[in-house]
């Protein structure tokens, strides 16, 4: 190596400290102001945490990198790690460098270049990129804290054995490696939920199971710390630090702790008796005991995993009172809900080598490329103030004032405080997806009593809200102009925008193949006019049963409504309770869900293989695509096909299928007992049914494999699921209902098929369409509904505004001391809504 490239980079940075002629000067960015804790010397070089005004823009920055990543990325074998730091000789002299990380120079060298190459940072003056070896907030090379089982010292002291409320709580886990091979690993119990009856805890991923989406930068060469920025085309090949450098000034590097010092000297005259003590309090867990692992799951960099706790159950959920609480380790109750955004906070953390440790959470995110290039998993930084141990991934971090989830610790520096964590809102959203019923956080633990949190909000705190929430949507608005221009690309379009648009008749490629799309789906309910059809399914349906139940629940409903005074009609009518009893039959017993099929020769698990023909008698039957998939007995090896059948006479035979099998035959049972019935598609791979309640005069949310009645919001605020476009579908026409299900900007997927102003056109031209030949009256009764559906759907959306208004959760700026507080500190509370609400995130 030569140090060319150094002495070159060192004379950039004197240039830009020297003054210039005023005539040749031109007005550079400042950033000192975004200067926060500082990490370490590399070299001559000294990095910073960035916060304020550099933060902000790179929350915007992050979102077109992700996206051009996944587009044009490298094909990267190991994960690369990204984020903005400050970096300069001085705090006058620094700039903002978006650095890529990865232990391979050529790996983290390529993601930059494709960065470099894009333009991206043309509009984002002032910010520069670079490379290294390893995130510099870590003095030591971060990597998994699952360690082998012989490396972990006793678990925590302050884990009395009167608690039994095991988070926190060193557990033994078998790592199963390829060929079948098995190591012995340690992790810390996280949080703790009840599911179905059980109780899972969550731990990392990698404690069972091998993958390649794991932080590690061990192997890589300690001392050729290669740090290089952008500017005027300059590089810095090495930078080798320097021994006696130390650390600098405000590094954030654990405290001394004499009192665990003093135990691990004890532990170690006491080597038996830990070890006994160990075995006793530790239980072991392997593969089978995993319920549910990121590692099979549509996002594997989460690498957490739901394990079926097996150690002693809690007595009858009673608790003993703070006051008289034998425990002192759990310090505050988690709560089931997580943060979003990373913000400036305080949290606590229950490891399994130590006490409930304190610390900060940093509101700079960090983001890490998986292998292939085309994901992106954000990572958290937390400072802690004690040192972290072998056997300390899976331990939870929740905030210390208001009890939010966070996150689970993944990665390290052992003997530092300092860890990567996987944010829990993500973890939360792929269970909420994965498992079929819904879980909770279990506090019944006896003699266990921390400490629940509270928030409350008032009128100065919320003004102080509102003002950084328009701050930081005038810097996103401004960012998407700028990169508006540059591309020339038109700019997808949200739904609940609620802004009256008028129709406009697609001409583009792109929204005439939605058009085209739409018209085919909306021929659907035609075919459940078949006179044959329809009498066939009413002798499949056992009629008599459900007017008994609907009629027992009509009953029911009657005489709970005739309590109240005044005397108010019955929340149903008879007709929703028989659709009721037909949804609950349906479910039960009449129709069955198939993921994989099972093998038809064997009886075994069956692997899918991909798309193939349909025969003729598959295609006669409504199948225009089919499933391969092959026994994964090697004895057997024999293939299956799963024709995706649309005919519903077909569907009364075969009674299988997933979500469109489902809803298609539902429908079309409830037309036939005279019921009026939308299809509801959404372009999410999703399908739902809703019936129209004379009773209530509106229509109603019916999905048929949930068995939800009326709950339009199952799909957003309980499976957590982003949704673009939902549209009815029935044999009056075609209607955009996704402001039923989406009423959170959170979770609005970005419409970028067309316009909303082609979409209604298309809309429009389908109820012309189906409604032609209808006479004058049924044509006005159907235009009146119409626009008490769409003041229905107005409402939604002023109604869920005013709920996350009042409901805003500002524990962290409860020590406003001014009307117009730091912007710096709470930015994060606001950045979700206008990074939607501007469709800067790509959904």
């Amino acid at each position: 190596m030569t140090t060319t490239p150094t002495n070159r980079f060192t004379r950039f940075l004197h240039r830009s400290e020297e003054p210039k002629d005023s005539k040749a000067s031109v007005e550079t960015p400042t950033f000192e102001d975004s200067i926060g804790v500082e990490y370490r010397k590399i070299g001559r070089f000294r990095c910073w945490e960035a916060t304020g005004h550099v933060r902000r823009k790179f929350l915007v920055l992050r979102v077109y990198i992700e996206e051009y990543l996944k587009e044009h990325g490298p094909d990267n074998s190991t994960p690369v790690i990204w984020s903005v730091y400050m970096i300069g000789k001085s705090k006058k002299s620094s700039y903002p460098v978006v650095l890529f990380c990865n232990k391979e120079i050529s790996v983290r060298k390529a993601a930059r270049k494709q960065i470099e190459d894009s333009g991206i940072l043309a509009n984002f003056p002032g910010f520069k990129t670079g490379d290294f070896t390893q995130p510099p907030e870590f003095d030591q090379q971060p990597r998994p804290l699952a360690s082998d089982d012989g490396d972990v010292s006793l678990p925590s002291e302050n884990m009395t054995a009167i608690c039994d409320n095991p988070t926190g709580r060193l557990v033994s886990t078998q790592q199963c490696g390829p060929h079948g091979s098995v190591r012995r690993k340690s992790a810390t119990v996280g949080t703790v939920f009840s599911w179905d009856g059980l109780l899972l805890f969550t731990t990392a991923s990698h404690a069972f199971f091998e993958h390649d989406c794991v932080i590690n930068f061990e192997g890589g060469d300690e001392l050729d710390l290669d740090l290089s920025f952008d500017a005027e085309g300059l590089d810095v090949e090495s930078v080798e630090s320097s021994e006696d450098d130390g650390a600098p000034e405000g590094f954030q590097r654990p405290p001394e702790n004499r009192g665990l010092a003093r135990d691990v000297t004890t532990s170690n005259i006491r080597t038996e008796a830990l070890s006994s003590r160990k075995s006793e309090t530790s239980p072991a867990f392997d593969r089978d005991d995993v319920v549910l692992s990121s590692k099979d799951g549509p996002n594997p960099g989460l690498d957490y995993c739901l394990v079926m706790w097996k150690g002693r159950q809690p007595a009858d959920g009673t608790r003993v009172p703070v006051a008289h609480s034998l425990c002192n380790y759990h310090v505050v109750q988690p709560r089931m809900r997580a943060s979003d955004m990373p913000r400036d906070v305080a949290v606590v953390a229950y490891t399994g080598s130590g006490n409930a440790r304190g610390g900060m959470l940093s509101g700079t995110p960090s983001l890490m490329t998986l292998p292939g290039g085309r994901k992106t998993q954000e990572l958290w930084l937390v400072r802690l103030d004690g040192a972290l141990a072998e056997g300390d991934c899976g331990s939870v971090v929740v905030n210390k004032e208001t009890g939010d989830l966070e996150g689970h610790i993944v990665a390290g520096s052992p003997g530092s405080g300092n860890a990567y964590i996987i944010p829990a809102h993500g973890m939360l959203q792929d269970i909420r997806r994965r498992l079929p019923s819904r879980l909770q956080i279990w506090t019944r633990f006896s003699n266990c009593g921390p400490r629940v949190p509270t928030t409350a909000i008032n009128s100065r705190e919320a003004w102080a809200l509102a003002g950084r929430f328009r701050e930081i949507l005038s810097e996103a608005r401004k960012a998407k102009l700028s990169q508006a221009r540059r591309s020339r690309s038109t700019v997808p379009q949200l739904h609940i925008h609620n802004i009256p648009v008028d129709p406009q008749i697609p001409l583009d490629g792109r929204p005439l193949r939605f058009k085209k799309m739409l018209r085919h789906l909306s021929d659907r309910p035609l075919q459940w006019n078949q006179p044959d059809l329809l009498d066939h399914a009413l002798t499949c349906v056992p009629l008599e049963t459900l007017h008994r139940e609907a009629e027992k629940e009509f009953q029911a409903l009657r005489m709970d409504a005739a309590t109240y005074l005044p005397v108010r009609p019955p929340i149903l009518g008879f007709q929703d309770c028989v659709i009721r009893a037909l949804l609950r039959w349906f479910k039960r017993s009449f129709f069955s869900w198939v993921d994989n099929p099972t093998c038809s020769r064997c009886g075994g698990k069956t692997t899918p293989l991909g798309m193939g023909e349909p025969l003729v008698n598959e295609r006669a039957g409504g199948a225009n695509q089919v499933e391969i998939y092959r026994c994964d007995d090697g004895s057997c090896g024999s293939f299956e096909r799963f024709p995706r059948y649309h005919d519903p006479f077909t569907l009364l035979h075969t009674r299988k299928g997933r979500s469109g099998e489902w809803t298609l035959c539902f429908s079309m049972l409830c037309h036939a007992i005279g019921a009026r019935v939308r299809w509801v598609w959404s372009s999410e791979d999703h399908s739902w049914t809703e019936v129209y309640s004379e009773h209530q005069k509106r229509w109603i949310h019916v999905d048929t494999h949930a068995e939800a009645w009326d709950e339009p919001s199952i799909y957003c605020e309980g499976w957590g699921q982003k949704l673009s476009y939902c549209i009815a579908f029935s044999k009056d026409g075609a209607t955009d209902v996704t402001r039923r299900y989406v009423r959170s900007q959170g979770f609005a997927g970005a419409r970028k098929r067309a316009s909303e102003a082609e979409l209604l056109h298309i809309l429009n031209e389908i109820c012309a369409e189906r409604r032609k030949d209808m006479s004058a009256e049924q044509k006005i009764r159907l235009k009146r509904e119409d626009e008490a559906e769409q003041r229905e759907l107005q409402a939604f959306v002023l109604k869920q505004i005013t709920q996350e208004l009042c409901s805003l959760d500002v524990a962290a700026v409860s020590t406003v001391s001014s009307c117009q507080p730091d912007i710096d500190e709470e930015t994060a509370d606001s950045v979700k809504g206008w990074r939607l609400s501007d469709n800067v995130v790509i959904g």
